[in-house]
């Protein structure tokens, strides 16, 4: 059951690469996919790491200025 997950996700995340003209080798900008995938992404001074917020308007991710940059990203890619 767990390999179905794993195998689905990659193939989801390879087809979204390649449909925002990323080949599945280069690094990409995850701020730049926020951008082109329409989700609005805002720093905001809150104890947590982040918050995906999708409820019918403009999709936004919502991340803790108070985490170091690398953590944000990691951040964002995950929600």
């Amino acid at each position: 059951m767990m390999k179905e997950v794993y195998t689905s996700a990659i193939k989801k995340a390879s087809q979204i690469r390649l449909s925002l003209g990323y080949n599945l080798y280069q690094p990409i900008n995850i701020y730049d996919v926020c951008a082109k995938l329409g989700i609005e992404v805002q720093l905001v001074d809150i104890n947590m790491e982040g918050l995906y917020i999708s409820n019918g308007e403009l999709p936004r991710i919502l991340l803790s200025n108070l985490r170091p940059a690398t953590r944000r990203v990691f951040t964002c890619a995950h929600e």
